[in-house]
């Protein structure tokens, strides 16, 4: 089967313009592969000469061990005495009497700098013995934490109490048992991982991070070059107008985008291997075999592995620049999207440098997320088939859909409309704007001053939030909207009578919900789990009873939340745009309001069905009756106001099969919502 000459055409186009850029090809493709020995032999030379220059510098310790006994004393001031480079200078440590305290305060930063500059000019910091109520022992160290004598002291401190720690225990093991411990207790590590395993171990805790960047970097000069400039300079509008399909232009270009990210990315791996196999590695991956190990037939066909599991995430880093190159209306404002989509990048890619995060299938269907995962343990030599090909599918999926995008972004109107003027910009979905805004101000509102109100007084800084701040934004958009339409406050806010079919749909989404939030919260609890502690507010909103705590944890947030999300905000984007969007936004604002990643992805689902409802019937108050409900079911499952048998009772809809009553919910919103002329 042979390609289309039309996109050969095309394609040949694009790369020649590449390649006669040579100054940015040479700094986005060839330049960081010539850095990588630089920067490692630099950072090996500047580390030891940094380690060298402080263990030669001279620190002065003040030292008063009066508290402790005559044996333990003279054993502690040998051993300081011991350590090189350090002089101890003996002094009594007096902290200051206040008022208040007849016994003595902690000391503050100036105090301690003057008395300690009075006993000696130079001393570094202050070793003291100290007995507590119980008469336990404890060595406190007075020191400068922010310059680097204050920094070397604690490690050389450190490393020599562990040491007299150590001979401690000894010698009152060999007077114990009679026998020396070294004899008994020595321990012998003994590595049995295989130096292919060892080093793919280490290269896969940092390969997918630099990976990313890498694809970054290399494709970001050819997506802005194919897209923006093209667009700026005039020369799109030229190529859109032949006659070439928009389908074989954007995947041309995209394929340019992937193929040069490639050749940096490639390029940049065999800088880095060959790096390490030269004996020039990074800090983290030394070893005695790691050269021989790096080329070897083992790894080499580990690291094609990897490389062939992180195409699908190399093709969706291509198809994101290209898609934030297309959307760009200008070379700068595309120059703009680099730095947070590389952000992004890094927090996708995170988690595979942390040693307890497992490639499981639920991490696995994150894009971008499975795919460095999944190259980490390819290397490692531990990738588990099912996780792997989850992986491939999820970032491949994405890319696919990113790629979609760059059509619709890449068509002629859409291009020529380019010229527009910054008001006609201004104008176009000027109601929609004017929702997200207020719901951004909500979100930074309720967490800054409702924490702030919250933190004073939990009670009354809730209702705060919720009945002035919540609803008093929610008025404000909402008199906006009516003003616009020439209509009563109650339209914007969602204020009327909902077919009465949709109540019926009210107890089956309750406990679906309800089913669901358990599911997800089961799931997250294997990526994210809840610290310990969490919830601690609530559980003090309990203690007040039943009354107050189903009035500010149930109906007030049915009430508020519902007039402010699902009401003026989810009518304003509405009025420009399209349902399914003006319901994600609404919905990821809902979450983020929360201010808590452990809550966001169940309350993220939440405000996704409550639209949904609020779009089907027209009206928050079915959203509202589901919304307090929902949240009153949670509490009373876990408050304890009620008798055991009732708990029990309540605590069911937790369970997974209560999730199957929420689609039973939504078919009975549908039905009740066609014969209503939606929002729009």
């Amino acid at each position: 089967m042979s390609l289309d000459p039309r996109f050969v055409a095309v394609l040949s186009c694009e790369l020649r313009r590449l390649l006669r850029d040579r100054r940015a090809l040479f700094m986005a493709v060839v330049l960081p592969m010539l850095l990588y020995p630089l920067y490692f032999v630099g950072a090996k030379a500047l580390g030891a000469e940094a380690e060298r220059r402080m263990e030669t510098q001279e620190v002065t310790l003040l030292v008063d061990l009066g508290a402790l006994d005559t044996d333990l004393f003279e054993a502690l001031d040998e051993q300081l005495d011991g350590v090189e480079q350090m002089t101890t200078v003996f002094a009594v440590f007096e902290p200051p009497v206040t008022a208040d305290d007849e016994d003595g305060a902690s000391p503050d930063a100036q105090w301690l700098s003057e008395r300690m500059e009075a006993v000696h000019e130079s001393a570094t910091g202050w070793l003291v013995a100290e007995r507590g109520p119980d008469d336990e022992l404890a060595l406190v160290l007075w020191h400068d934490g922010s310059s680097e004598r204050g920094q070397e002291l604690r490690s050389r401190l450190r490393s020599t109490l562990a040491e007299f720690s150590d001979a401690f225990v000894d010698r009152e093991l060999e007077r114990r048992l009679d026998v020396d411990p070294d004899l008994t207790l020595a321990l012998e590590p003994h590595d049995r991982a295989e130096p292919a395993d060892a080093a793919g171990a280490n290269f896969g805790r940092f390969l997918p991070i630099v990976s990313v960047m890498i694809l970054i970097s290399g494709g970001a000069y050819a997506a802005l070059d194919a897209f923006a400039a093209e667009r700026e300079q005039g020369t799109l509008e030229t190529l859109l107008v032949q006659p070439v399909p928009v389908r074989i232009v954007s995947w041309a270009k995209f394929c340019a985008v992937a193929l040069s990210a490639g050749a940096a990315l490639l390029g940049n791996l065999g800088s880095l291997v060959g790096s390490a196999a030269a004996g020039i590695v990074p800090s983290g991956v030394e070893g005695a075999d790691v050269g021989a190990a790096l080329l070897g037939p083992l790894f080499a066909g580990r690291l094609s592995l990897a490389l062939l599991l992180g195409l699908p995430g190399a093709l969706l880093v291509a198809a994101v620049l290209c898609a934030l190159s297309a959307r760009a209306r200008t070379y700068r404002e595309a120059q703009t999207m680099i730095l947070p989509l590389s952000i992004a990048g890094l927090v996708a890619t995170a988690p595979a440098t942390l040693p307890g995060v497992e490639l499981a299938p639920t991490l696995a269907a994150i894009p971008l997320v499975g795919t460095s995962l999944a190259m980490r343990e390819a290397l490692a030599g531990n990738l588990g088939l099912f996780p792997a090909l989850l992986s491939v599918i999820s970032s491949g999926a994405a890319a696919y859909f990113a790629l979609a995008r760059v059509g619709t972004l890449l068509d002629l109107e859409s291009v020529l409309q380019h010229g527009d003027t910054e008001t006609e910009s201004a104008l176009r979905q000027r109601r929609a704007r004017r929702a997200l805004s207020t719901g951004w101000a909500a979100v930074f509102l309720i967490y800054f001053v409702g924490s702030y109100l919250q933190a004073q007084s939990l009670v009354y800084g809730l209702a705060t939030t919720l009945w002035v701040l919540a609803v008093g934004l929610a008025l404000l958009l909402a008199r906006a909207e009516a003003k616009d339409d020439g209509t009563s406050l109650a339209r914007p806010l969602g204020l009327e009578r909902p077919p009465l079919a949709s109540l019926a749909a009210i107890p089956f989404a309750v406990v679906g919900l309800a089913g669901l939030a358990g599911i997800l919260l089961a799931w997250q609890s294997q990526v994210l789990p809840l610290p310990r502690g969490f919830g601690g507010e609530i559980d003090q909103l309990v203690e007040l009873g039943p009354w107050i705590g189903l009035f500010l944890l149930a109906l007030t947030p049915g009430v508020c939340e519902e007039l402010l999300f699902r009401g003026s905000i989810q009518s304003g984007m509405m009025r420009d745009w399209t349902p399914v969007r003006a319901i994600f936004w609404q919905a990821l604002l809902f979450g983020l309001a929360h201010a808590s990643i452990h809550r966001f992805l169940p309350t993220f689902t939440i405000g996704v069905v409550l639209g949904f409802v609020r779009w089907r019937t027209g009206s928050i108050l079915p959203g509202i009756g589901i919304h307090a409900l929902y949240n009153g079911l949670l509490v009373a499952a876990t408050a304890g106001w009620f008798a055991d048998d009732v708990v029990q009772r309540l605590q069911l809809v937790d369970q997974p099969l209560a999730a199957l009553a929420l689609p039973v919910a939504l078919g009975l919103v549908w039905s009740a919502g066609r014969a209503r002329r939606p929002l729009t």
